[in-house]
């Protein structure tokens, strides 16, 4: 092998390997990263959609089409209005569900508010923060009724 033919394999096995760490240094950094505003979180079942029975004229429906079935939910209106309010006056709305990302994703496409969310996500089933009671860093909390009864912690 000829010393030249050499320079330009170990210039090459170099240069793979830089690419090599490039990669892995993208890899680390590959998580999404919300932004730097006030969050709301928002939960999808019974906050979003109810699954309860009701009149049918006196609420609206809407069909989220999810795994392969038409799901017939109502739509919580009040809940609704709040989180679009809340996006507009500047915060980042992430949608959760116990149900999962694509369950909770799929709701945030049958109710069409794709414009406002940042983020959808799983629930979690832990946390881990040096403060055990969520209350104390979670934030206020608030929830309407399907009726539009304001709910607040005091």
């Amino acid at each position: 092998m000829s010393q030249k033919y050499q320079q330009e394999l170990e210039l090459k096995i170099l240069a793979l390997s830089k690419e090599i760490e490039d990669l892995k240094a993208d890899k680390r950094k590959s998580y999404f990263k919300s932004p730097s505003l006030p969050h709301l979180y928002v939960d999808v079942d019974d906050t979003l959609v109810m699954w309860a029975t009701f009149p049918e004229s006196k609420y609206q429906n809407v069909i989220v089409r999810f795994d392969g079935y038409a799901e017939d939910a109502v739509k919580n209106i009040y809940n609704i209005d709040h989180l679009k309010k809340m996006a507009r006056r500047g915060h980042a709305v992430i949608v959760w569900s116990a149900g999962g990302v694509d369950w909770a994703d799929a709701v945030v496409k049958a109710l069409d508010l794709g414009e406002y969310i940042v983020a959808c996500l799983s629930k979690g089933d832990y946390y881990l923060d040096d403060v055990s009671d969520p209350k104390k860093w979670m934030g206020k909390y608030s929830y309407f009724t399907v009726d539009g009864e304001l709910i607040r912690d005091k």
